[in-house]
């Protein structure tokens, strides 16, 4: 299998999250798939996750802007960064996408706020 259809897979995904098709997002999942949120612990179904996705506050546009696939062509990486179109909130997202099938069986997410850098490291930036 070419390397590039789960690459298409990850390019497809975020654009039905961009697009917010929430339930398009459940058929990229293998069914007993696990989605994971290290940060807060959190862990759901292909079903929750569309749930969580379409109840979350606020209306978001997702900017796929990176993915990075492994020499095995089973798992993909993707960068996205995630902006507030109702303020000038920013996140980016890390995504490990690991597939079976062609279908995600593992997801894990990472997430963080653009802010600025403290104090201490300003005075040392390029």
């Amino acid at each position: 299998m070419p390397s590039t259809s789960k690459s298409n897979l990850v390019k497809a995904f975020w654009l039905a999250m961009d697009q917010r098709r929430f339930q398009d997002l459940i058929p990229f999942f293998h069914e007993s798939a696990e989605i994971e949120w290290p940060s807060t612990k959190e862990s759901f179904s292909r079903e929750s996750y569309a749930f969580i996705n379409q109840n979350y506050p606020g209306v978001w546009n997702t900017t796929l802007f990176r993915t990075i696939e492994s020499e095995d062509h089973e798992t993909i990486v993707s960068f996205v960064r995630i902006d507030s179109k109702e303020s000038d909130l920013v996140f980016y997202a890390t995504s490990l996408f690991e597939f079976q099938d062609l279908k995600i069986i593992h997801l894990t997410e990472f997430f963080s706020p653009e802010e600025e850098a403290p104090d201490w490291r300003k005075s040392i930036q390029k």
